[in-house]
């Protein structure tokens, strides 16, 4: 089975924060030198950085136990405390550390992105060592960008992912539809959902000829149009 793992819960929380709580996080990573736009967005992770995150966090080495223990409390003075006291606690300067390999890696190349990937970035804050683990498997930098801003969870399960893909890519037309069928689906229903796509896909293609692209065959525009909009969609489409 590629499922025997199952991933914690990560991500963010949803819902609304503290303002006032945010404000000041955001004026101490200022005060430690940090680009507004990136205190801004580092003072909302914080704030809402599930657990399983946090564990992440630890086990990449960017927090101690007893930072991670302070940020599952998620009380502001200690908040602060572990941002401001850089004498007895090591975060801000990991922090910043983080920000300097995103900026220097050949793989990243943070400042040519956009903001919306620099902010899925500040907010999952994973290290360049294990972004190269990821591509060193095989997966291309934009899938990585969207398994950490659509399915988070693959990063736990990044060896049964690229398993689930190299088993599929050639049913599905390749690596792309394979990745982002599986993005959209995770792999708790990744396999369930491949056989229900297969048989609409067999059933189906000829009435996609040629799709949205003049290129495709009518199998490749099925697979195209359920890996884009999902398999439901596919099914209305006809």
């Amino acid at each position: 089975s590629l499922t025997k793992r199952q991933p914690s819960s990560l991500g963010l929380k949803k819902g609304r924060i503290s303002q006032y709580s945010s404000n000041q996080i955001t004026k101490a990573f200022i005060e430690k030198e940090f680009l507004i736009n990136y205190s801004q967005q580092l003072a909302n992770t914080l704030l809402r950085l599930k657990d399983g995150s946090i564990n992440l966090l630890t086990k990449w080495k960017i927090i101690s136990e007893q930072e991670a223990d302070i940020l599952k409390i998620n009380d502001l003075t200690s908040t602060l405390k572990i941002i401001n006291e850089t004498d007895n606690y090591n975060f801000t300067n990991n922090i910043k550390k983080l920000l300097v390999e995103y900026s220097t890696s050949p793989i990243i190349k943070m400042d040519e992105l956009s903001s919306h990937r620099k902010a899925c970035l500040l907010s999952r804050l994973i290290p360049v060592s294990e972004i190269e683990k990821i591509a060193n498997l095989g997966v291309p930098i934009n899938t990585f960008f969207e398994i950490i801003d659509s399915r988070f969870e693959l990063i736990e399960q990044i060896e049964e992912a690229v398993l689930f893909v190299n088993k599929h890519n050639v049913e599905m037309n390749g690596d792309a539809f394979a990745w982002r069928f599986l993005i959209m689906y995770g792999l708790k229903h990744g396999e369930a959902r491949f056989e229900e796509a297969k048989l609409f896909v067999e059933q189906n293609s000829a009435r996609f000829i040629k799709g949205n692209r003049n290129s495709d065959t009518g199998r490749t525009a099925a697979w195209r149009y359920v890996s884009d909009f999902g398999l439901e969609k596919a099914k209305a489409y006809l």
